[in-house]
């Protein structure tokens, strides 16, 4: 995608005719590991119920600091926008993620926004964090539960470029 060459999968209900509804996807992993390719059959099931799916690799904060991996969704997102029948969408387009995905997906949009980039239509967000907060009622009571303070600071630091607040 672009000149920063971001990798997208676009999956598409095989027996689908005609334009579809589609969906940018980020994948989840606290904007720090995981990977659009493991995240496949999620892409898959998600298509199969008549949606285009853009998967997304954008690139990890492990691999380039921020604001690398928003940057790649927001240049997959703009891709998608300009290549709609190229890749059999309607101008019906969200954006979706998981986790860190999730994020970023909300950020891309803020980000569409700023920059003047028209055409998404909403935002599936599921298990988003945004507010790096660990003093809360529910960490206190839920700290562990498949995932700990511990990480969700760790995946902090390893994305916000300015981490004030966040424990070490």
């Amino acid at each position: 995608v672009g000149e920063g060459a971001v990798p997208v999968t676009v999956y598409r209900p095989a027996k689908a005719e005609g334009p579809l509804p589609c969906a940018l996807w980020f994948h989840g992993g606290g904007m720090m590991v995981g990977s659009a390719a493991r995240s496949a059959a999620g892409y898959k099931s998600v298509a199969i119920q008549g949606l285009v799916v853009v998967a997304v690799e954008f690139r990890n904060s492990t691999v380039a600091p921020f604001p690398a991996g928003l940057e790649d969704c927001y240049a997959a997102t703009a891709w998608t926008l300009d290549h709609l029948n190229e890749i059999g969408a309607t101008s019906q387009v969200f954006v979706a993620g998981e986790s860190g995905g999730a994020n970023l997906a909300i950020a891309t949009c803020l980000l569409a926004k700023e920059r003047g980039l028209a055409g998404i239509k909403g935002q599936y967000v599921q298990a988003p964090y945004l507010r790096y907060a660990t003093d809360t009622d529910s960490w206190n009571k839920f700290d562990g539960y498949w995932i700990t303070r511990a990480m969700i600071n760790t995946f902090a630091r390893g994305y916000t470029p300015t981490p004030a607040g966040i424990a070490s």
